[in-house]
């Protein structure tokens, strides 16, 4: 499928896990895309063994915390290939804090959860506007209504993200922009990696998802695309869950099928 060819989009925190994969899945359906993050972006990794030019993958160092650098972004998606169709909002900080929380974690984590995605569309507003079917897409988390001991920083960032996104939705939508969030749950990613190993993840998060697999990072990009696409054209202010049943499931768990 080629369902973004000739269309550009920027994607935040996009150097790896579910934002590396949205990068891949665009170029695989014919994007040019911008990537900013703070970490060093790997383009031979972004672009392995697909079938898309080396020019088709920009990338720019940068926090979404600073307005400028959101600028800089949609100026390099504007000034490379001429538009801006799509951005998407992957960007996080994964600062887990509760009652002791200092103020600095609250800062890192509300400048890049919920600061981020309001910095990258007021950079971007006009060229999405221009675009006339432009699509914004935030990543939230499941986590946004579930609750869990020790996290009100991310968790309560998450869950801002949910409802400035619905009221982005309103605002933009007048301007032909649509606006949604995918909230993945567990997803195996490079930061899950640091905190528990393959097998621990399989024996103990597994069992709390329906589907009884885990969460991979083309799953949530798969979602993030079908948002951005025409398939979606009629679809904002809406919120995906990308959990595999995860946060629909009840305290008794699973049990036998009838």
């Amino acid at each position: 499928m080629m369902r973004f060819k000739d269309r550009v989009a920027i994607v935040t925190g996009g150097a790896s896990g579910i934002g590396g994969a949205t990068a891949r899945e665009f170029l695989r359906e014919g994007a040019g895309v911008v990537v900013i993050d703070l970490q060093p972006v790997d383009h031979d990794y972004l672009t392995r063994d697909l079938d898309c030019s080396p020019d088709a993958l920009r990338s720019i160092r940068g926090s979404v915390a600073e307005i400028d650098d959101c600028r800089r972004a949609v100026a390099e998606a504007v000034g490379t290939f001429g538009r801006l169709d799509c951005l998407v909002n992957n960007a996080a900080s994964f600062v887990v804090e509760a009652l002791e929380v200092a103020k600095e974690d609250w800062d890192a984590s509300w400048s890049t959860n919920v600061l981020g995605p309001t910095n990258m569309v007021k950079a971007g507003f006009e060229h999405l506007k221009a675009a006339g079917n432009g699509s914004v897409v935030n990543v939230a988390s499941v986590v946004a209504v579930v609750a869990k001991p020790g996290a009100w920083t991310y968790h309560g960032t998450k869950g801002a993200l949910l409802s400035l996104t619905m009221c982005m939705a309103l605002d933009l939508g007048v301007h032909g922009i649509r606006v949604n969030t995918v909230s993945p749950g567990w997803t195996w990613t490079e930061a899950t990696a640091a905190i528990i190993d393959r097998r621990a993840y399989e024996d103990y998060i597994v069992p709390h998802m329906m589907l009884d697999r885990c969460g991979e990072t083309i799953d949530v990009a798969r979602a993030i695309l079908f948002l951005c696409s025409d398939d979606a054209s009629f679809v904002t202010g809406t919120d995906l869950k990308v959990d595999g049943g995860y946060s629909a499931m009840g305290p008794e768990g699973k049990t036998n099928p009838v």
